[in-house]
């Protein structure tokens, strides 16, 4: 398995590699989410729901590294934690400010509400791994 750090910075379309590993983690929370039993419009095992949905933003950071590195920054400049995500997508997305909305919704839904905070209503955790879906899509050209 790769690791962030992992890919080479030489390689000409080296950051379609980051887009491969945002779709090949989106889909592997897809998996895990449905692993979760549900019960009456709520997901039982929030265990799975929590993996699924770091899972999924985890991809969205890869998706999000690989348009900044298409977008000329470089590996080592790649943004560290959420004000710098936001600060580079604000610069580089500029003719599409619903990027910066999407992400901070994506932000706000998956990784705290339902990682940290253990989301376990159905309709609201699909909500946001569509949301993440639409970005990972937008960002990368690619369909999941």
């Amino acid at each position: 398995m790769k690791n962030r750090n992992s890919y080479k910075e030489d390689k000409k379309g080296f950051e379609r590699d980051y887009y491969k590993e945002a779709i090949r983690y989106f889909k592997n929370a897809k998996v895990e989410l449905k692993k979760a039993p549900i019960k009456k419009g709520f997901y039982e095992d929030l265990k799975h729901v929590r993996g699924a949905c770091s899972t999924a933003y985890m991809a969205v950071l890869f998706a999000i590294n690989g348009f900044l590195l298409q977008n000329g920054v470089p590996k080592k400049e790649l943004p560290k934690d959420f004000k710098q995500i936001l600060a580079s997508l604000k610069k580089f997305s500029h003719k599409d400010g619903k990027v910066v909305d999407l992400f901070y919704q994506i932000y706000k839904g998956l990784h705290i509400q339902g990682y940290y905070i253990g989301e376990s209503v159905v309709e609201v955790v699909k909500e946001y791994l569509s949301k993440a879906k639409t970005l990972i899509e937008k960002l990368s050209g690619e369909r999941i």
